[in-house]
């Protein structure tokens, strides 16, 4: 019996999940394109082939549930967020940190 490599092993108990490529980029696009977001920050993770993309998204507090609802319907995305309202007295923007990781097979 063939030992398995200890990275291929690490890819079956992770998911199956393939490096980071166009289709994830699309993805955080479509969140950047809505009207008045704003790319506060963003931040690739692994080395020399990204494996994950962190990003920090100022949003409408309305077009929160929208970001949402895009990865939502990436059925393929693995994908963390976080919302954070923000103002005084009423929140009026939202701050989005999104982790986006590599797509499923």
């Amino acid at each position: 019996m063939a030992l398995e490599r200890g990275s291929d092993l690490l890819k079956k108990l992770h998911g199956g999940k393939q490096p980071f490529n166009d289709k994830t980029l699309a993805s955080l696009a479509s969140i950047l394109e809505l009207k008045g977001s704003k790319l506060i920050g963003w931040l690739p993770r692994g080395t020399p082939v990204w494996e994950s993309v962190e990003a920090t998204v100022q949003l409408a507090t309305g077009d929160a549930g929208h970001a949402i609802q895009t990865l939502v319907n990436d059925h393929h995305l693995a994908w963390n967020a976080r919302v954070f309202p923000r103002g005084i007295p009423v929140p009026d923007i939202a701050i989005l940190q999104l982790e986006i990781q590599g797509i499923r097979q």
